[in-house]
């Protein structure tokens, strides 16, 4: 999934989140928790910085392998430390801090939900390497297109074609966070 899929859809799990919980915090503390829940859903894609700095520029050819294989897309990674936010805000009986730990772990692991449609997620990273897909488990995105935006392109024809559905519900999960974003704000 791209960016703005798993951004659309953290936020999208954020609020409802926040409006099943309504934690006993300032509507600042709220906001600061939405936006925590939002970054973590695209937190897992920061390893592609790495990718990028290893390729010389702002593509993943899929040439060095597939990016998902990194610690940054472990599934537990993210458990263990929402786990252990959540956990330092209980023993300080800090409601922010509850909220932001289940927040990490539900954030992040939307993504790794999204990411499971195609190419897929190592799940029990560490006592397994196995990557678990509904499609193409473990085949790397290949896309040979250098510089920015000829290579973003081509990967949008590549996702297109390769993962139409998913395509599709990328889409409607950007539409609705537009519309809750747009019609009923933060």
């Amino acid at each position: 999934m791209l960016p703005f899929g798993h951004l659309a859809a953290g936020y999208l799990l954020s609020e409802g989140f926040l409006a099943a919980v309504k934690p006993a915090v300032s509507a600042r503390g709220v906001a600061w928790l939405a936006a925590i829940g939002t970054f973590s859903s695209f937190a897992p894609d920061l390893d592609m910085f790495y990718v990028f700095a290893k390729e010389g520029g702002l593509h993943h050819t899929g040439a060095d392998g597939n990016h998902r294989t990194l610690l940054t897309h472990a599934p537990l990674a993210w458990l263990a430390l929402g786990a252990l936010i959540a956990l330092g805000g209980l023993a300080g009986q800090s409601a922010f801090w509850m909220c932001a730990g289940a927040l990490v772990a539900l954030g992040s692991w939307s993504h790794f939900l999204l990411d499971s449609t195609d190419v897929g997620v190592r799940w029990l990273y560490p006592f397994s390497s196995r990557c678990y897909a509904l499609k193409n488990a473990g085949a790397p995105e290949v896309n040979p297109v250098k510089g920015f935006f000829p290579h973003w392109l081509n990967m949008l024809k590549i996702y297109a074609r390769r993962v139409p559905f998913t395509m599709a519900l990328e889409a409607l999960i950007v539409a609705a966070a537009l519309i809750k974003f747009i019609f009923f704000g933060l």
